[in-house]
């Protein structure tokens, strides 16, 4: 039979562990901001790369590439950075939608654009408008998608770390 004997040391850990995950359940400052910043870069490489990974973003149209070089900017690149506006409302802390949540299981966070192109720009436009391909900044990779975990555990590490100091 095993017969297990908390000590001093072990209530210690346990508290010290049930504080860690009871700190997690709100997220402070540092945290919300490390994450949003490895986020954010992710979306500033899918306007850097026009599209995501090895899927880039459709050509535009010669309609469009005409118009943008009638306004002085640059006729097929780079896409959807005309004044670099819509970009910045993605990539820039201050510029950029984000919001977190509180749930049951913990909490989130929502991140994008408030510009009030995104459903069409992201998604492209419905079918019966004129046609407009979809150009997501949102979709993450696999690899873009780990690179914010690595985030993440960049950002626990700290605060366990910060939590063992004396």
């Amino acid at each position: 039979m095993l017969n297990l004997v908390a000590t001093t040391q072990s209530r210690q850990d346990v508290d010290e562990l049930a504080a860690f995950f009871a700190h997690l359940r709100r997220p402070n400052s540092m945290l919300v901001r490390e994450i949003g910043d490895s986020v954010r870069e992710q979306f500033d490489d899918n306007f850097r790369l026009e599209g995501r990974g090895n899927r880039r973003w459709a050509a535009l149209r010669p309609r469009t590439v005409r118009e943008r070089v009638r306004q002085g900017y640059g006729g097929s690149h780079p896409i959807l950075q005309r004044t670099g506006k819509y970009r910045r409302s993605f990539t820039q802390r201050s510029a950029a939608y984000e919001r977190v949540f509180s749930s049951a299981n913990g909490w989130g966070m929502e991140m994008g654009s408030n510009d009030s192109r995104v459903d069409e720009l992201e998604g492209g436009r419905p079918p019966g408008s004129p046609d407009m391909a979809a150009r997501p900044v949102t979709n993450l990779t696999r690899p873009q998608e780990t690179r914010v975990g690595q985030a993440i555990d960049r950002v626990l590490e700290q605060m366990a770390a910060a939590m063992n100091r004396p």
